[in-house]
């Protein structure tokens, strides 16, 4: 699930971790050298600059046993958030694919001004 994150963390982390955070951000695949989103989240916790809240989400690891669940789930707008992870291959994967798209273009039917 998503993490919320200052800018303010973000800056000044970058500004002492310049190297470290560069050399994560030029690799187009993650590295296992690489840090994650987790040095902010871990860092506003342990300095205590953060705002607790809570996020009603769910994730899922979406399979063709599934996918008509995340799908209504989608389409119903039952969660402020979900994370969404293929857990299949091939032609089941198209199958999903379909199903989770067709109820992603069901509730957002307009392209966003980001999308090309």
């Amino acid at each position: 699930m998503a993490s919320a994150m200052k800018k303010s963390t973000l800056k000044h982390l970058w500004e002492i971790e310049e190297k470290t955070l560069d050399a994560a951000s030029c690799n187009r695949f993650r590295d296992v050298t690489d840090v994650s989103q987790y040095l902010i989240r871990y860092w506003q916790l342990c300095t205590g600059d953060f705002y607790p809240r809570r996020t009603l989400g769910k994730f899922y690891a979406v399979d063709i046993g599934n996918c008509m669940e995340v799908a209504q789930a989608i389409e119903n707008q039952k969660w402020q958030m979900i994370s969404i992870n293929e857990n299949c291959t091939g032609k089941e994967f198209e199958t999903v694919k379909g199903r989770i798209n067709t109820a992603f273009d069901k509730i957002l039917p307009c392209k966003s001004s980001f999308e090309r």
